[in-house]
């Protein structure tokens, strides 16, 4: 009983931050238009090699495959996202120093990335018979959210480590 009402009081959170969210993603949306038309004037078309008259893709197949379904997460991320917090994300990839040349977009995929692979670990831990799926739904409610903000924990750490190293170069 106890634990259908933190799954029902989860759900509502949920649901609540959404309507709360969705308003704010619709406003974004012009700007999202000028964005995808800049975008697509800057990527320059592989092209295609002639090798005994079959045409071989210039681009791996691995990331004709990978690049929609991140580019999908990396929308799916920014509609859910408030502008406040993309800008946060901003600065504190500026100051840690861009590590591993991440932008808003890579990271806030990464957040995404994190969060359903755990999503699909508990799915699969549920599924075992002898795990219950009571706990694994209690686990789940801790897990899922420790997991979204994991990379943000993460950035914080470069952020500090950095502003130490920039503290002990100072004469």
């Amino acid at each position: 009983m106890l634990t259908m009402a933190i799954v029902f009081s989860f759900i509502s959170v949920f649901i609540l931050s959404l309507l709360l969210i969705v308003p704010a993603a619709e406003k974004r949306q012009g700007s999202k238009s000028l964005e995808y038309l800049a975008a697509y004037e800057s990527i320059p078309v592989p092209v295609a090699e002639q090798t005994d008259g079959l045409e071989v893709p210039a681009v791996p197949f691995a990331e004709r495959v990978t690049q929609p379904f991140f580019s999908w997460l990396i929308n799916l991320a920014k509609k859910v996202t408030p502008v406040g917090m993309v800008n946060g994300i901003r600065q504190q990839l500026v100051l840690a120093g861009n590590p591993r040349e991440l932008n808003v977009d890579k990271f806030l995929a990464l957040k995404a990335i994190f969060s359903l692979v755990t999503v699909i670990i508990l799915i699969l831990l549920a599924l075992m018979p002898s795990v219950s799926r009571s706990r694994m739904i209690t686990i789940g409610m801790f897990a899922v959210p420790a997991a979204f903000f994991l990379p943000d924990l993460w950035l914080r750490q470069v952020v500090e480590k950095r502003q130490k190293a920039m503290r002990l170069a100072l004469p």
